[in-house]
């Protein structure tokens, strides 16, 4: 049977960053001999519908990327994009495509290739469940903020292989206190605040993280709650160490 490129494409980012995590989980398990490869996890479909790194590979896994907010997952996109490689993005509905009822791939300016999806929404990924955006395998690359509502979309048969990149929280949120006071070409209001050039970090940081952007930023996005035990803890944890290849 002959194989695609697109497809020695898929399989090489897949292997890549699998083999790689393969590595990293097994000093993990003899750095740790208390450990399994068995993860315990919360409800929210992380246990079946997502591959661990030690999980043998399958052509029908999909990659999905956590896309954290300033920790360099914009710069992913292009990465990607320049591999030729169909991404879903919350740019997959521009262009007058979220009005489309069937799944398809759409080129964008400068060869950028989309499902016509968006995967950083709640909505839009509701959508793209019920099109069946995890089964079609037309995605290369999947990128989005809510690594539980995602994972739902896939089965085993048909797994998600997470990957992020990480960045101290500080860090994170100097960044972005720093590009919202400049962001104009933003199409989202609430990410261009030039008014806050009036204000210190640390003036900011007080204000801003009352609504709880950056206190157990991780922690939320990871179990889908606010309130925390040391249970959570290192429920999340063990998440992170056995599902996603970290950067």
């Amino acid at each position: 049977m002959e194989i695609s490129k697109r497809s020695i494409k898929r399989i090489s980012i897949i292997t890549t960053f699998a083999l790689v995590g393969y590595i990293l989980l097994y000093k993990s398990l003899h750095h740790h001999p208390s450990a399994t490869t068995t993860t315990k996890t919360s409800s929210f479909a992380f246990e079946k519908n997502v591959g661990t790194l030690a999980d043998p590979l399958k052509e029908t896994d999909t990659p999905v990327y956590w896309h954290i907010a300033k920790s360099g997952g914009s710069s992913m996109k292009v990465y990607y994009g320049c591999m030729d490689l169909v991404l879903a993005t919350q740019r997959g509905t521009m262009e007058g495509h979220e009005h489309d009822k069937r799944l398809q791939v759409w080129v964008k300016s400068r060869k950028a290739k989309f499902v016509n999806v968006d995967t950083a929404s709640d909505e839009g990924i509701d959508k793209a469940k019920r099109l069946g955006l995890a089964k079609s395998g037309l995605a290369d690359v999947i990128f989005t903020q809510n690594p539980p509502k995602l994972s739902a979309m896939f089965r085993p048969n048909y797994r998600a292989r997470f990957f992020a990149l990480f960045r101290h929280p500080i860090e994170r949120a100097a960044s972005m206190f720093h590009y919202s006071q400049v962001a104009s070409w933003e199409a989202r209001e609430d990410l261009y605040h030039p008014e806050r050039k009036d204000k210190t970090f640390e003036q900011w940081l007080k204000e801003y993280d009352q609504i709880g952007e950056f206190s157990n930023f991780y922690m939320k996005r990871l179990l889908n709650k606010f309130k925390f035990t040391d249970e959570d803890l290192e429920t999340a944890k063990e998440i992170i160490r056995t599902k996603f290849l970290v950067g």
